[in-house]
């Protein structure tokens, strides 16, 4: 089983690319994995150092989201 999004494995750098390895890399931040649990809304996220980790990376691969909001929900 590969661990490269569909989207990076094309060379592509897209929202979901960057989500994925996101997500993918908590595997080993236990930490990060424990922070992202205990929030119980989507304000809690907005405050949580893991979803300004992915909020930077969308940023630095020139990925503006419009809604941050809706990426603190999902």
């Amino acid at each position: 089983m590969s661990t490269e999004s569909p989207a990076a494995k094309e060379g592509q750098v897209t929202l979901e690319s960057v989500a994925f390895d996101w997500w993918r890399e908590l595997e080993h931040r236990r930490g990060d994995r424990a922070v992202m649990r205990r929030c119980g809304t989507v304000a809690e996220v907005a405050f949580a150092a893991p979803y300004h980790r992915i909020l930077g990376r969308l940023r630095d691969a020139g990925i503006r989201t419009s809604r941050p909001d809706w990426l603190a929900a999902t």
